[in-house]
């Protein structure tokens, strides 16, 4: 789960960029919003990378994780 500070969606990936897809985020209804990424089945080493887009336009920023 991708939390952000306003609506807007989440572009992601698991292998460098070389594939990617979208979630959009979900208004929680307490300021904040999520978008759901399907990463429960990555294994132990694997990276998740990702980025913003709002209506204002792209985040500017990649961020990564590596899983445990």
């Amino acid at each position: 789960r991708v939390q952000l500070p306003r609506p807007g969606s989440v572009h992601y990936t698991f292998d460098d960029w070389k594939t990617f897809a979208e979630a959009d985020a979900i208004d929680t209804t307490l300021g904040v919003w999520v978008a759901e990424i399907p990463s429960n089945k990555l294994a132990p080493g694997s990276q998740l990378a990702w980025t913003a887009h709002y209506v204002t336009g792209w985040e500017g920023k990649n961020y990564s994780i590596t899983v445990d």
